[in-house]
């Protein structure tokens, strides 16, 4: 499956990934701490677990704490 990742920064890059392969699956495997960022997905917001379709496109959003 391919699929479309889209950095905070602007960049994007295409990624080839397994079927049934969930977006925690995928940000494990590229080194993207899941508890610093949200995922969108086509755009709209959804969990880590849920399982990523062909073609799809991810958002990553990041936030920053300062304390």
């Amino acid at each position: 499956m391919q699929i479309k990742l889209k950095f905070s920064n602007g960049k994007s890059k295409v990624f080839h990934v397994k079927k049934d392969s969930t977006i925690e699956d995928l940000l494990k495997e590229i080194g993207v701490n899941i508890e610093t960022v949200i995922v969108k997905m086509n755009g709209k917001i959804v969990p880590e677990v849920e399982k990523l379709e062909d073609n799809c496109t991810l958002e990553l959003i990041e936030f920053v704490s300062s304390g």
